[in-house]
């Protein structure tokens, strides 16, 4: 029997339905494939949607009070848009230190590929080479400081609890900049104004602190962390010492390309403060005074017996002049025995290259005869052999 003909309209009929079929499984594909590329995505933390607010929202934290808070500071200027300065703020509640690393922000970062490709998703303009002054030029104002807080976070290889912003006209009122290290390993570093510390002191409850914490909310502060969140930290902000308070300047490196922020070593300080942040302090501040200390070489230099051990003058004399410096004389010292030998100098910012010779030697400023720049008084630690 042959087949009945099919008719026109059945041939139309067939050939839409097939069409219809092919363009659903079409569509089908697209969005399994859209949904396996965005669940990628959100599993990478790498941002898609067409909102730069809600890219970042995807990778940064939520801003909350922590025992030891690393706050973000971004100092802009008068419009908010351009950042002046950049510090990260170490605030541990456990041990009562606030610790300041300020940021290089006009030095080259490298952004990991990583962190590359998921700020090319936001924006296809932005470099893998950047500076941290220049995050305005591709990030809107309203989420420039949260990508901030992205770069800066895996830089210093931490989780960022929360960013403030202040302005210059702030900042100024309670922090001073200084250059960091003579040697140029760092950038410049911050501490806190006389008149700042003034104020700090005449805090003398936890309702003045809150107070205090509203007002600079009001003149122009702001954060990610609520006021009402800040206020939290006015019980520890109580327990603060100034001897606690610690500024350092981050490390920046140099090449055939350029000077660059040396997010390596910064987050080994980071990490180091973290460790300890007193004894951390104290063996940066030895070093950073010796990058900056004035050499000793031309000084007159006398040494001092003050371990009475016989000898240990005549030792340290042949030491020392070995290696330059202008010994006038030796003798023994009329005080008590000393365990840690000191170093009396006439001047600020000298001596400080004489420490490298003795074991935990501390450094004095004192009267000393006109012939005598320098005295060495030995202690007990630093007897040879």
């Amino acid at each position: 029997m042959s087949k009945k003909k099919a008719t026109p309209f059945h041939v139309f009929i067939q050939v839409f339905f097939r069409t219809m079929g092919i363009l659903l499984l079409m569509l089908l594909v697209g969005f399994v494939s859209y949904y396996i590329t965005l669940s990628y995505y959100r599993a990478n933390e790498i941002p898609v949607d067409d909102n730069v607010k809600e890219k970042v929202l995807d990778i940064v934290s939520d801003a909350k009070v922590t025992e030891v808070a690393k706050n973000l500071i971004c100092i802009t200027d008068k419009q908010g848009k351009e950042i002046k300065h950049m510090f990260l703020e170490v605030f541990n509640t456990n041990t009562s230190n606030l610790d300041y690393i300020t940021l290089p922000i006009d030095n080259d970062i490298t952004l990991s590929n990583d962190l590359y490709q998921r700020l090319y998703a936001a924006n296809e303009e932005v470099p893998q080479v950047i500076k941290l002054s220049h995050l305005n030029k591709y990030f809107e104002k309203s989420t420039v400081f949260e990508y901030a807080e992205i770069i800066v976070g895996e830089l210093l290889d931490t989780e960022i609890s929360f960013y403030t912003i202040m302005p210059q006209s702030q900042f100024k009122d309670i922090f001073r900049i200084k250059k960091g290290l003579t040697d140029g390993s760092t950038c410049e570093i911050i501490s806190y104004q006389k008149k700042f510390w003034k104020i700090c002191r005449s805090l003398s409850t936890t309702e003045e602190i809150s107070d205090y914490i509203e007002k600079v909310y009001e003149e122009g502060m702001a954060s990610n962390l609520s006021l009402k969140n800040r206020k939290k930290y006015a019980d520890d902000y109580m327990k603060l010492q100034k001897s606690k308070v610690h500024f350092y300047p981050a490390f920046i490196k140099k090449d055939d390309r350029g000077t660059f922020f040396d997010d390596e070593a910064t987050a080994n300080m980071l990490a180091g403060i973290l460790k300890g942040s007193d004894r951390y302090y104290k063996k940066w501040n030895r070093d950073a005074k010796l990058a900056n200390a004035e050499p000793s070489f031309d000084k007159n230099i006398y040494i001092a017996n003050g371990a009475n051990i016989t000898g240990l003058a005549s030792t340290y004399r042949e030491i020392l002049t070995n290696a330059g410096y202008n010994i006038t004389g030796i003798g023994n010292y009329d005080g008590d025995i000393l365990t840690n030998t000191k170093i009396l100098v006439k001047e600020e910012a000298t001596g400080y290259d004489l420490l490298s010779y003795f074991q935990d030697a501390e450094i004095e400023i004192a009267e000393l005869s006109e012939e005598m720049d320098i005295e060495i008084i030995l202690g007990t630690k630093d007897a040879a052999g």
